[in-house]
């Protein structure tokens, strides 16, 4: 089963980096809009020449209006994927157990199928920019990426141990390596927003091209939190919680998410003639609660001890010593508590034996009378 939740998941990772290009074809045509229409040669310049102020020229003014509008079409596709991404993760939440986790895995894939499509439609015949908008809601309607993660972290947590979930969510997202190294979850949490925080310093305070595609090379390991979350969810809920819990934790996250994208997308449009790394500035400040957080649990969770397999209570089936003579017995007899202090005795493990042997196939209570009387 993990090997098939990889494959899904390297494929879906695949496609997102496919369609990250997306924002460059977006920003270049609202470029070569501004350019054919002011009959202005494009020239290129590295980013030092395009961020000094006393450098500005036609160029300059065509990229920073370009990167305006691309900007603000983002702004409107995540406010119009935002309102049906969050009533579908609600209700998808809700009826995954009634609908079944396949089903559900396949919605999301197939919103992102016709949203890829009408996509295509879009730069080959060149239609108005509503479509954007359209593809948005489509999109949203099949509940996106979070119900996506939502299902996939569903079948690791059914599908695995307890002590081997980190493990198995890890190997999913690329990050095993620190699970050799002994780092728990909230440490490896706290590590990936130290990477957070290095990327958004890097790209903003960078000045060639090469040093954003560095940059590129440090935020695979800057989204880890959420894997992580639901992993750490796992361990400290009983099984009958999960279910409702993640959808509850996926409901949050969307909406923060929505709203969060949409909200910074303008606040870029509107800071850009001022400063165009504010917005990686204020992500990297906005890391450091999170980092904060997450070291506080992990020196709360560091000196814990290591959660005990819930011990099992079934009826064991009573097995006499050869050598051992009992008349008047049901064969099918179990040993049940026959008293409040004995089942007290049961629980206890050094006063428990569930080794079949003929030694010790019958157990007595120090404190009781003996399980039969023959």
């Amino acid at each position: 089963m993990d090997y098939n939740i990889e494959i899904i998941m390297s494929i879906q990772t695949l496609s997102s980096c496919l369609v990250g290009t997306l924002g460059q074809y977006i920003y270049q045509y609202y470029f070569h809009s501004y350019v054919t229409n002011s009959t202005i040669t494009p020239t290129f310049h590295t980013i030092q020449q395009q961020l000094c102020p006393n450098n500005v020229n036609s160029s300059s003014d065509a990229q920073q209006w370009a990167q305006q509008q691309s900007s603000n079409l983002f702004f409107w596709q995540n406010l119009a994927s935002s309102l049906p991404v969050i009533i579908m993760t609600y209700l998808l939440g809700i009826y995954t157990s009634k609908l079944g986790k396949k089903i559900v895995l396949i919605l999301p894939i197939l919103g992102t199928v016709i949203q890829l499509s009408i996509w295509l439609a879009i730069i080959y015949f060149n239609l108005k920019e509503y479509w954007w908008l359209i593809a948005a809601f489509i999109q949203g309607l099949s509940g996106s990426g979070g119900v996506f993660g939502f299902i996939i972290t569903l079948i690791i947590t059914d599908t695995t141990l307890e002590n081997d979930r980190s493990a198995s969510v890890l190997r999913v997202v690329g990050m095993k390596l620190l699970q050799y190294m002994g780092s728990n979850d909230p440490l490896i949490c706290a590590i990936s927003h130290i990477f957070l925080i290095i990327s958004a310093l890097w790209t903003s305070f960078a000045k060639h091209s090469w040093e954003l595609y560095v940059g590129i090379l440090i935020s695979p390991f800057t989204s880890y939190q959420a894997s992580l979350t639901y992993s750490m969810l796992s361990k400290w809920l009983e099984p009958h919680e999960t279910a409702n819990t993640f959808a509850l934790v996926t409901e949050i996250s969307t909406i923060i998410s929505a709203f969060g994208t949409s909200f910074f997308n303008f606040v870029y449009s509107k800071t850009i003639p001022y400063s165009r790394n504010f917005t990686m500035l204020l992500a990297g400040g906005l890391a450091i609660i999170p980092l904060i957080l997450n070291i506080c649990l992990y020196i709360i969770t560091r000196n814990l001890p290591d959660t005990q397999t819930d011990i099992a209570t079934e009826t064991t089936p009573l097995l006499l010593p050869d050598h051992m003579l009992v008349r008047g017995i049901d064969p099918t007899f179990n040993i049940i508590s026959a008293s409040s202090s004995l089942t007290n005795s049961l629980r206890t493990p050094t006063l428990r034996s569930r080794s079949n042997s003929a030694g010790s196939a019958l157990e007595y209570s120090t404190e009781t009378e003996p399980l039969l009387k023959v």
